[in-house]
C-alpha cells in the first residue's frame, strides 16, 4: 500500500468535518468511473469516505468542486463554489439589479439530477461590511433568506 492510497486525519478533517479517513481502495469503482466520465480533465481530486457515500473534491480555473456519491456509487450531486466573476450573467443581472448596494462575495452552485441548479450567492453591502444577505436563485426565482448582521469573517462560510 502506497502511502500516497491514505489520506491523512489532519488533511480530511480540515476540508470536511464529518468525514473519516479512507484508503483510496475503498471507494466505490462505479463512483469513480462516473468522475472520470463527467470530469476528465481533472487529475488532482482527492477522494473521502463519508458516512453514507463518498466525496470527490479538487479545484479548476479557480472554481471548487465538491462531488458527491451514494454508498453505491450513485452521482448525487455537484457543488461548485466561486466568486461574482463566475456567475452566469443570467443569475447575475437579476441579482444586481434588486441589490444594487451589495456586492456578490460568494457564490455556491447546486447541480443534482431531479432538480434544476441552484445558486446560494451571499452578498456583502457596499458601505457596510456587516450587512449581508443570503440569496436562493433557481430557475428564474429569487429567494433571500437568513438575513445576517455581524462582522464578515471572510468567504468561507
Amino acid at each position: 500500500m502506497s502511502k500516497d492510497s491514505l489520506l491523512s486525519l489532519k488533511e480530511v478533517s480540515s476540508a470536511f468535518p464529518f468525514v473519516s479517513p479512507s484508503h483510496i481502495n475503498e471507494i466505490s469503482s462505479r463512483a469513480i468511473r462516473d468522475f472520470i466520465r463527467r470530469y476528465d480533465y481533472t487529475t488532482d481530486e482527492k477522494w473521502y469516505k463519508i458516512t453514507k457515500g463518498y466525496i470527490a473534491a479538487f479545484e479548476k480555473d479557480s472554481i471548487n468542486f465538491k462531488v458527491s456519491y451514494d454508498a453505491r456509487g450513485q452521482w448525487i450531486s455537484t457543488m461548485r463554489t466561486y466568486t461574482e466573476k463566475y456567475l452566469p450573467s443570467a443569475v447575475r443581472h437579476p441579482v444586481k439589479s434588486v441589490h444594487y448596494d451589495f456586492n456578490i462575495y460568494l457564490v455556491r452552485e447546486i447541480e443534482s439530477g431531479d432538480h434544476p441548479l441552484v445558486y446560494f450567492i451571499y452578498l456583502r453591502k457596499t458601505s457596510d461590511e456587516t450587512s449581508f444577505k443570503n440569496i436562493i436563485y433557481s430557475d428564474g426565482e429569487m429567494q433571500e433568506v437568513e438575513p445576517y448582521k455581524g462582522k464578515w469573517r471572510g468567504k468561507n462560510f
